[in-house]
């Protein structure tokens, strides 16, 4: 597998629960950290998404 690939999974996948720990430690009312949370599982969702691509990519060329 290409190593930029493995790269931004990894980098995706620290996004994501560094992200989701953090909105469930600092939770002051219910729901007030529910769209950071949304927003840091979408981010590290497409950062994930474009290594799959990336991957399929190069499988390609």
């Amino acid at each position: 597998m290409n190593p930029l690939s493995i790269l931004l999974i990894i980098v995706g996948g620290l996004i994501q629960v560094l992200g989701v720990i953090y909105c469930i430690t600092s939770a002051g009312d219910a729901g007030i950290n529910m769209p950071l949370m949304i927003g840091v599982l979408v981010v590290g969702s497409m950062i994930e998404s474009s290594a799959v691509f990336w991957h399929i990519l190069q499988k390609r060329i």
